[in-house]
């Protein structure tokens, strides 16, 4: 366990998070506005509208081509979250990884000069999280069945070229021990929405300080779509559906989009009449909705079970 862990850090109560909280990781948004991503000065004007703020910035723009297109980690082994995201140097088109450090102290970039280190014209895949040896490492895969390592060493990050990766190395670390622990349903009752961008994402989802996974998934006997939480303490499956046949009922039909709000945030319910109790985060909740929905909000773990909240705008 990680002792001096918080996933993100704590956002300002300001805002509601349909306000302030844009498709990107929460930590991009935290650094732009301290200044240390490209293109912008602290103190800068809010950037809930992400999209026009990476073309008025002109440096590097957010890009979808691998995916997860991001992933949260504690990459520094300094007890923080950090995250890692892909993205294109404007006006070249290269492609490359940025890590923002929890502490939000600097960038560190590969494949973008200037960088810490630069491996010429990578061929993004995914990214994944390899925490095995204790210590999150990032895994970058690449079209030719190869991947490379950028691990923390001492106090800087390095690259490995792997030669070799395994058949499954695109699914969670967590799927992966589930499925040997016999917690995964046998056969392909659940598909991982790999069509989804991202397809899953890691978030301390119970307020134990571990890292759970969240799954974007599709249950194949019915066709819905929805969330399964698996927990680092593999106390079972969260099963997460509109329907309660299919797991805790309620929320938005056919998610293809998940996010997470992180701990520390306020929830403001929506509500059409008597105003709402607002909800103060003890761990980071997932938001879920899809493009055009007509409405969006968030699960979070309430006396052990989930619960959906309608978000107001």
């Amino acid at each position: 366990m990680l002792g001096a862990y918080s996933p993100f850090p704590a956002a300002s109560n300001t805002q509601s998070p349909d306000q302030s909280f844009s498709y990107h990781p929460h930590l991009i948004q935290e650094a732009a506005r301290k200044g240390i991503w490209p293109g912008m000065g602290v103190g800068e004007p809010d950037i809930s509208n992400w999209h026009f703020f990476m073309r008025a910035q002109e440096t590097y723009t957010i890009s979808g081509f691998a995916n997860p297109y991001f992933q949260h980690g504690d990459f520094d082994h300094d007890g923080l979250c950090d995250v890692a995201v892909c993205i294109t140097e404007n006006g070249s088109g290269r492609k490359g990884i940025i890590i923002i450090p929890g502490v939000l102290d600097q960038l560190h970039s590969f494949g973008i000069p200037p960088a810490s280190q630069t491996i010429a014209e990578w061929d993004i895949r995914s990214l994944i999280v390899d925490p095995e040896s204790g210590n999150d490492q990032l895994i970058v895969t690449r079209g030719n069945d190869r991947a490379i390592e950028i691990e923390w060493v001492g106090n800087m990050f390095s690259s490995y070229l792997i030669e070799e990766i395994d058949d499954d190395h695109h699914e969670p670390a967590l799927l992966k021990k589930a499925k040997e622990l016999g917690l995964w349903p046998e056969g392909i009752r659940y598909e991982i929405l790999w069509e989804s961008n991202p397809a899953y994402m890691r978030g301390d989802f119970n307020g134990d300080g571990e890292f759970d996974v969240a799954i974007l998934v599709r249950d194949t006997s019915n066709r819905e779509q929805g969330i399964v939480i698996i927990h680092s303490s593999f106390d079972g499956l969260h099963t997460i559906f509109p329907s309660t046949e299919s797991g805790q009922g309620g929320g938005i039909t056919n998610p293809t989009r998940i996010l997470i709000i992180p701990k520390g945030r306020v929830l403001r319910p929506f509500s059409d009449h008597e105003p709402k109790d607002q909800i103060e985060l003890t761990a980071d909740a997932i938001w879920a909705g899809w493009p055009g929905a007509p409405y969006s909000g968030a699960w979070y773990l309430r006396d052990g079970r989930y619960h959906w909240v309608t978000l107001s705008d």
